[in-house]
């Protein structure tokens, strides 16, 4: 389907209401990448901040796992795995020599509402040789399956294992024919193992747009330009109320959760990714909001109430009287949003210290062995960095973004936009956007007595990473 435009009031919803969402966000939160509000299947507002753009594919990190559960939806109804079934029968070629024999209990429905009692992320997966189900199924479980509710990304990995054991199909596979394919989502990815499985519960690559249009098919329970592609009955049992959260208070949220949904505030559910990857349903307002950030988890908490309150809660289902002059002020904001880029001066007099100088450091955790600056014009900056063993040359631009293909992350994480300012004479300040992902890098090099010094911060991680300071020298 394509998705039609309207003017936000003729949904009930008042052009303030966005700028209040835009402004509560750039005040409170580091930082919104892209934001739609749909409404009665009409896009009644949408916008990228500069460099974000449509054509970006971009992990969806958690919302992966509410992508996942339609594909186990689709397989119980079509009689390949079932609520019920033990998940042991299943693997029992992948269990270690010692398992806790609660295990013997776990049940698909347990995995899908994250009541198996353990505890496993995403990151403890990436750090594991061998076989992840193994490893998972060596873990102590908290209780009894089904008893309490643990965040557990190790079950949304396993659900997608259990796909492939009943379809004979990858998940990311199994719903690119299913879903992808039929809503015209294309050029998509998902990590996987290397046994081939999807990793589930994170590693969904897609596009904005194409984000848009899962928030529809969720609000539609599973319905699809008329069709059902997910089973209508799966949906809303998944998008329903299936367990407390509030013995997990570290998530953040205590609406409860579903089947790989979580519930929100009001009659919303959600899809949540971390670092702002969100996709808020109300279906009683027929609406849906979708974000993609780079914030941290206590923003990211955040952001939901944000979208409730300023969007979703004043909404109305009936259309308000056109507000001309407030529409006007709304488009013109939206079509300059920008990211926040370096901040200070386009030049030093202390350039010739920096630029035209091969700076090589020693080996550290920023992977950088050398850098050289040269100055392409008064705007721009070319950098040229030997990243991981690798040769890259990429662009900065002052008071302006220039994207660049570049291997300077992940495989999956090519494209990258850059800008430069000095913060002072001696401090050249360097920011760069991992576009199809949520992190971004902050460099400062510092003219010192000995060279120049490096360091690099996160705007938000995982991990619990220090910045470093190295020491540079000319050669």
């Amino acid at each position: 389907m394509s998705f039609k435009l309207a003017r936000p009031e003729d949904e009930g919803i008042a052009p303030h209401s966005i700028q209040n969402f835009l402004d509560t966000c750039e005040k409170e939160i580091q930082y919104l990448y892209s934001f739609a509000v749909v409404k009665n299947e009409n896009i009644v507002a949408s916008g990228y901040y500069a460099p974000m753009t449509r054509e970006i594919r971009k992990i969806m990190h958690s919302v992966s796992k509410s992508v996942n559960s339609l594909a186990v939806g689709i397989a119980i109804d079509e009689g390949k795995l079932g609520l019920e079934d033990k998940v042991l029968d299943y693997f029992r070629d992948k269990l270690p020599p010692q398992y806790d024999e609660r295990f013997e209990e776990l049940r698909v429905k347990h995995l899908l509402m994250m009541s198996s009692n353990s505890a496993y992320t995403s990151a403890s997966f990436v750090n594991k040789g061998g076989d992840w189900l193994t490893h998972y199924f060596s873990l102590t479980p908290y209780n009894v399956p089904g008893r309490e509710f643990h965040y557990d990304t190790g079950a949304s990995y396993t659900l997608s294992c259990l796909v492939t054991e009943a379809t004979g199909k990858s998940t990311f596979d199994f719903v690119n024919e299913r879903l992808f394919k039929p809503m015209g989502i294309e050029n998509a990815a998902w990590l996987s193992d290397s046994n081939g499985n999807s990793t589930g519960g994170w590693g969904l690559y897609i596009k904005f747009p194409d984000m848009v249009k899962l928030g529809q098919l969720f609000l539609n329970y599973g319905k699809w330009e008329g069709k059902q592609l997910v089973p209508e009955w799966y949906m809303k049992e998944a998008t329903s109320h299936k367990i407390e959260t509030k013995n997990d208070p570290g998530m953040g949220w205590s609406y409860g959760y579903g089947y790989q949904f979580w519930q929100g505030p009001g009659n919303t559910f959600l899809a949540f990714g971390a670092f702002g990857q969100l996709i808020v349903c109300d279906p009683t307002k027929n609406m849906f909001v979708a974000t993609t950030a780079g914030c941290s988890e206590q923003e990211n908490q955040r952001l939901l109430g944000i979208i409730y309150e300023t969007i979703i809660s004043p909404a109305l289902n009936q259309a308000i009287p056109r507000q001309d002059a407030e529409y006007n002020k709304l488009t013109d904001r939206i079509s300059n949003l920008c990211l926040p880029l370096a901040e200070g001066n386009a030049a030093s007099d202390l350039e010739g210290e920096f630029f035209g100088k091969n700076h090589t450091f020693d080996v550290n955790s920023y992977k950088v062995s050398s850098i050289q600056f040269t100055r392409k014009n008064e705007n721009t900056v070319q950098v040229r960095m030997n990243y991981a063993g690798e040769d890259v040359v990429v662009n900065a631009g002052y008071k302006k973004w220039i994207t660049t293909e570049a291997p300077l992350d992940t495989p999956m994480h090519t494209m990258h936009s850059f800008s430069y300012a000095w913060k002072d004479e001696s401090t050249l300040l360097l920011v760069q956007y991992m576009l199809n992902s949520s992190y971004s890098k902050f460099y400062e090099f510092r003219l010192t007595g000995d060279g120049i010094t490096l360091s690099v911060s996160l705007n938000q991680t995982l991990y619990d990473d220090k910045p470093e300071v190295v020491l540079g020298r000319a050669q």
